[in-house]
């Protein structure tokens, strides 16, 4: 007797199946020490999982069949985990550190964000039932982060299921921000979810819908999830929202001048106003309700209006390494740990030749599809631009911390191999 009739919730016991698992990889989830002694995450837990699906239903060797379809990009990022690891040789016989260094980002780069995102895009097959996946998922984990912000006892029992690593910097039980049903909070956190919104905006242009009732409120929550987590998220996603807005009156105005189009536009602009009044309403509404929300308030303003305790000025005053011209040209291949930026690690570590030449590469393919012509003839204007503005937000917050090299990247990764396979993805099916 099946406990969920997934015929009648319309569900698909798959992809379901791996959604639960894409939930634990998103949110790299590990369970508690209590629960069992493997040191195993979601992360892997959901590589794996996806690894054997393509072995025993398809008898795929998937980095076979990545090797095939993506050539250029994969013997780039496979020379770049290569190059990784011999500095990390290096450095061992030398003994200049005990430490994995950039080894390890550049390895769960390939492993866990690259080549995983290709095995999300052969399974999912089609964009719109990817975005609305992990729309679902963040908006179920921003409820989470709600709740453990309104009612802090949660987080007891959160903690005897998930693993808390001891040196984190988050006091998970007293920290003023919210970790929702996850092991971490602050930057990262909020910056995931933000990309529930940015799901969301894409669904709709892909659909060629406009947003409806439930979306507003979908994203009010999701909003008020990424404030109670942290700062980053928040503006990313204000960010996106007004691109959107914008982008869309722009290209009805370009379109057509008439009553009718002036009308829309307008009506869009009220939504936008009418939105952000909601918003500021219940956050104030929050704060009478618990003065917890109180904080996240003076704490979002602090970093609007005080350089000295933003994330700039956190930047500014941070020391940057000392490099002779050696260094500066083939790197140390040793992290270093007094600078948040990812830019600013990715050149101590990797020298500046490599590290700009590994991030103008991820950049272009990233983008490469989307600013063809062809990708013009079977996308709206609006998608692909947002599309574009989302990838530059992306690499513009790097600048505050090594977000690419965190897991960030996979989300991106997994839409660009869904937007130019298309045809490829659809051959072989289910």
């Amino acid at each position: 007797m099946h406990l969920i009739n997934f015929q009648k919730l319309k569900l698909d016991p798959k992809i379901f199946f791996f959604s639960c698992l894409l939930f634990l990889a998103f949110y790299n989830l590990r369970p508690s020490e209590e629960l069992t002694t493997i040191p195993i995450d979601g992360t892997r837990i959901y590589f794996i999982s996806l690894f054997l699906y393509f072995v025993i239903k398809y008898k795929e060797f998937i980095f076979w069949e990545l090797f095939k379809n993506h050539r250029n990009s994969f013997m780039v990022f496979f020379l770049f985990v290569l190059l990784s690891i011999s500095g990390y040789i290096v450095n061992q016989i030398n003994g200049l550190s005990d430490e994995y260094g950039f080894f390890l980002y550049s390895f769960n780069f390939f492993f866990f964000y690259y080549a995983a995102a290709y095995m999300t895009a052969r399974f999912f097959k089609d964009l719109n039932k990817f975005l609305r996946t992990i729309y679902l998922i963040v908006f179920l984990q921003s409820c989470l982060i709600i709740l453990t912000a309104m009612f802090p006892e949660l987080r007891i029992l959160f903690k005897t299921i998930l693993y808390i690593s001891e040196s984190s910097n988050l006091d998970y039980l007293h920290s003023p921000r919210a970790p929702g049903f996850t092991a971490s909070s602050g930057a990262m956190l909020s910056f995931l979810q933000s990309y529930g919104i940015i799901s969301l905006l894409m669904l709709r242009q892909l659909e060629g819908k406009s947003l409806v009732r439930r979306d507003f409120f979908s994203i009010l929550i999701i909003l008020v999830s990424c404030f109670s987590s942290g700062r980053t998220g928040f503006l990313i996603s204000i960010l996106i929202l007004l691109f959107y807005t914008l982008t869309k009156i722009i290209l009805n105005i370009k379109v057509s001048g008439t009553m009718l189009h002036k009308y829309k536009c307008r009506k869009r602009f009220l939504y936008f106003v009418l939105g952000g009044s909601t918003l500021t309403f219940v956050v104030y509404i929050l704060t009478e309700i618990n003065p917890q929300f109180s904080w996240y308030l003076s704490y979002f303003f602090d970093f609007i209006f005080n350089l000295s305790n933003s994330s700039i000025g956190v930047l500014l005053s941070q020391e940057l390494p000392e490099m002779n011209l050696q260094q500066l040209i083939f790197g140390t291949h040793i992290m270093w740990e007094n600078h948040d930026s990812g830019y600013v690690r990715a050149l101590y570590v990797l020298g500046l030749p490599l590290a700009v030449g590994i991030y103008l590469y991820i950049f272009y393919f990233l983008t490469s599809y989307v600013t063809s012509k062809r990708a013009y003839r079977f996308y709206n204007k609006a998608f692909l631009y947002l599309y574009i503005f989302f990838i530059c937000l992306i690499f513009l917050f790097e600048l505050k911390e090594p977000f690419i090299w965190k897991g960030i990247i996979f989300f991106p990764l997994c839409i660009k191999f869904l937007l130019n396979e298309t045809k490829e993805l659809h051959n072989g099916g289910d």
